[in-house]
């Protein structure tokens, strides 16, 4: 099956990952990329630095709201209120090898 262009072996985990926080996606893969780069120490590292980053964002506090309200998350990528999407506290994913 694929998926946004890429070969997926749980074709149903694509739409869990699709409707799922930008910036949340980016920090898991970031983080796989780390380990299998740099090692699971380097990764282990990182997490709580990019966790803290990921609980100041808007998708966070969506995500509290829409569970307490028992409704489904709109995530926009976004990190603060009122901000455009970026992707720039999290460094870019290097989709040239895939994870082993």
């Amino acid at each position: 099956m694929r998926w946004g262009g890429l070969w997926t072996p749980f074709p149903g985990k694509a739409a869990m990952v699709e409707n799922s926080a930008p910036l949340g996606v980016r920090a898991t893969l970031t983080s796989a990329h780390r380990s299998r780069d740099d090692g699971n120490p380097a990764a282990v590292a990182s997490l709580i630095p990019d966790s803290i980053m990921l609980f100041g964002t808007a998708d966070t506090a969506e995500g509290i709201a829409s569970f307490a309200e028992r409704r489904t998350a709109t995530f926009t990528g976004r990190r603060c209120a009122g901000e455009e999407p970026s992707q720039q506290s999290l460094p870019e994913i290097d989709r040239s090898t895939s994870l082993k």
